[in-house]
């Protein structure tokens, strides 16, 4: 039963770090050694790993319990391995603790009364039966394992942001796209990174709604404490658009690059796409159509969801101040007012437009 468990526990252990909290993990130690150390997922995992499963063998040494309970030496392990991850950040950049700490020391005193217990159980009918042994250890680790991931911290958009930091500080910016694409779990901080990946790699203007933008034009800019304790990622953006907006304009992402154009003679291409995106998400389609031809020649090579906003524009204006014609865009355009107008009600049209035209510029428009 000992080498049985403590393979499953290893396992479960050096997984759990390594995969899922590598870099929660390395974030708590950049912030409490005030970025003086580096984490290494696979040592850190490694270590404590080896560190977690010497202790249940220590615990054994003191007390003793049927063959069929096992397992339940390894209840420290699991709640040690919980609380290295039941830590979480405040908004001032620094590390608190969880409230599953504070259940520690009265759940280590139960588990010593039920070790106590338990040493007085006698081995019973299971003695030679394998099975009566193998399924009540199994199923004290799977609560163990249960137990971890209660109490340890698995808010995925935290994670998001921790992975997306890490790559965006390694300038692996397609990665950093890839994470938590098909998610719905969003934040503001989430948001901002990911829109910075899409300014580096080139794609703001062609994929930008391809991510949900609940957060409209504040999602394209960081706050200054925007930092997920990994990476001071809002510096590399302020560095990348050569200018750092005001604690009065960190939520006007319109009103900053606006102010950049009127002080800069000409906006470099990365901050014209995110003027022209700002405007766009603020639903500004007059002011968009003013801007565009500052920045780009109005033909067929225009970025999609600017093509997109053209089309949109000409058919909701009498006299539209610009004229625009793609015939495939605008077969789309009537194919989804068709769908729009099809439903009777605001909740059967955003289902039904979500699945066909849930990444166009006309679907965040309207819905």
């Amino acid at each position: 039963m000992w080498g049985g468990c403590g393979v499953l526990f290893a396992g479960f252990a050096f997984s759990f770090l390594y995969v899922m909290q590598a870099d929660y993990l390395a974030a708590v130690q950049h912030v409490l050694s005030h970025g003086q150390t580096v984490y290494s997922p696979f040592w850190g995992a490694f270590i404590l790993t080896l560190l977690l499963s010497v202790l249940p063998p220590v615990v054994a040494r003191r007390f003793t319990v049927p063959t069929w309970a096992i397992a339940f030496f390894y209840f420290p392990s699991c709640l040690f391995l919980a609380l290295l991850t039941a830590v979480h950040f405040t908004p001032a950049g620094s590390c608190a603790l969880d409230a599953s700490w504070w259940w520690t020391i009265p759940a280590l005193i139960l588990y010593v009364l039920i070790l106590k217990v338990l040493k007085h159980v006698l081995e019973s009918r299971f003695k030679g039966d394998v099975w009566g042994r193998l399924w009540p250890n199994a199923l004290l680790m799977s609560l163990q394992f249960g137990l971890v991931g209660v109490c340890s911290n698995t808010d995925i958009r935290l994670h998001h942001e921790l992975r997306v930091a890490r790559y965006l500080q390694e300038e692996r910016y397609d990665e950093a796209l890839s994470v938590g694409k098909q998610s719905l779990e969003v934040s503001k901080r989430l948001t901002a990174m990911r829109c910075y990946a899409l300014s580096r790699t080139g794609c703001l203007a062609e994929e930008l709604f391809e991510y949900p933008m609940p957060y409209g034009s504040r999602g394209l800019l960081p706050s200054a404490s925007d930092s997920v304790g990994l990476s001071a990622w809002p510096g590399a953006f302020y560095r990348y658009v050569a200018a750092r907006p005001s604690s009065r304009l960190e939520g006007r992402a319109t009103t900053f690059f606006r102010l950049l154009g009127d002080r800069q003679e000409k906006l470099t291409p990365a901050v014209a796409d995110y003027l022209l995106c700002a405007l766009l998400l603020d639903k500004d389609l007059d002011g968009f159509v003013r801007a565009l031809p500052l920045y780009y020649t109005v033909d067929d090579k225009l970025p999609r969801y600017y093509k997109e906003a053209l089309i949109l524009y000409v058919h909701s204006r009498m006299s539209p101040e610009l004229t625009y014609e793609d015939a495939v865009l605008q077969a789309n355009y009537s194919e989804y007012q068709a769908l729009r107008r099809k439903e009777a009600t605001d909740d059967g049209r955003y289902k039904a437009c979500r699945n066909l035209y849930g990444n166009t510029y006309w679907f965040y428009y309207h819905f």
